[in-house]
């Protein structure tokens, strides 16, 4: 009996040297690799952020997208605040690695996120024990593009989307509503959609008349759409990509109203199913700002105007510049007197 237990203790002692060094060789043969976010860096994102021409509101959170890349590849979403820090465990020590950095806000009301600044570290070898990674960021370009495919609306799809490439927006509101929400003035944006669209669109700066206690006089405040230039561009061609404003006799407005003095360039698209007074296709209007618009390789049919411009009115102080490969049918305009 007293021979059986020693043997029991031999074999157990053996089992649990055997478990030693496995986790042992697994510790030797994985790493840790530590992404830490000082100080400089946070006041460096917000410092260049409160430079802009836009000033970030204390409300809105900034957030950091770590990924691993190279032989292995692993990521991490957290946010910008001093002294966070991204651990990435078991990472094979011997892996030829770099991580890159993507800071970025991400607005409340729709979900969707566009990247402010990014940057990559150096790529080196993982060793035994931790390894830390340090990055240098720089701004992003201020051309951001957003993505509507007006097929998933039809579709039913309840994902709205996120206005990137692989999950685009299902309408030109959310669009529209994103350069709002952003509030980057500096930046030029570009609509790619793909699909018809049906219902009109404004592009139009807003005011504000309020009454003045003082004076006891109304005072105006204009508010101008946040954007350096805006380009609505159809992905596939004006064969495939529709505006329809879907208008009718009873419901009359312009496909497109145009009332800001921010640039608009439109192209690649078929503008159609307008009716108004002016300018069934296209009205640029001077209500709060002359605008200006370049029209590109665009087809514009199938619009009714009472008074002027079945196709599209130009309002007075407003620039339009058309450039090759545009259609104007006026066929369906009523004393159209404007292109």
């Amino acid at each position: 009996m007293k021979k059986m237990k020693n043997i029991c203790i031999v074999f157990l002692t053996i089992f649990l040297l055997f478990q030693f060094n496995s986790c042992q060789n697994l510790n030797d043969s994985t790493a840790s690799v530590i992404f830490n976010i000082d100080g400089k860096l946070v006041s460096a994102v917000d410092k260049r952020l409160h430079s802009r021409a836009s000033v970030r509101k204390d409300s809105e959170k900034l957030y950091l997208d770590i990924s691993l890349k190279g032989t292995f590849e692993q990521i991490q979403t957290l946010e910008l605040t001093e002294g966070a820090s991204a651990v990435f465990e078991e990472v094979p020590v011997g892996s030829k690695i770099y991580a890159h950095v993507i800071a970025y806000d991400k607005p409340e009301t729709n979900g969707s996120s566009f990247p402010l600044y990014e940057g990559d570290s150096d790529t080196i070898f993982v060793s035994s024990g931790e390894n830390v990674l340090n990055v240098k960021i720089k701004e992003t370009s201020t051309s951001i593009k957003i993505y509507v495919n007006s097929t998933r609306a039809s579709s039913h799809e309840t994902d709205c989307g996120s206005g990137t490439e692989e999950k685009p927006f299902t309408n030109l509101e959310s669009a529209l509503s994103t350069i709002m929400t952003l509030n980057r003035p500096e930046n030029d944006y570009t609509i790619i959609l793909s699909g018809t669209r049906e219902g009109f669109i404004y592009l139009q700066d807003s005011i504000t008349v309020s009454d003045d206690s003082t004076t006891g006089e109304d005072t105006s405040l204009v508010t101008y759409i946040p954007a350096n230039s805006i380009t609505i561009e159809g992905k596939t061609g004006p064969s495939v990509d529709v505006i329809d404003g879907a208008c009718t006799s009873e419901d009359r407005n312009p496909a497109i109203l145009i009332d800001t003095v921010v640039p608009l360039t439109i192209r690649n698209i078929t503008i159609t199913g307008g009716y108004s007074g002016n300018g069934g296709g296209i009205c640029m209007a001077k209500d709060i700002s002359p605008s200006s618009l370049i029209l590109e390789n665009c087809v514009i049919t199938g619009n009714i105007a009472n008074d002027n411009g079945g196709g599209i009115y130009v309002g007075e102080e407003c620039k339009l510049t058309v450039k090759d490969g545009v259609v104007v049918d006026q066929d369906k305009s009523t004393l159209a007197t404007s292109t």
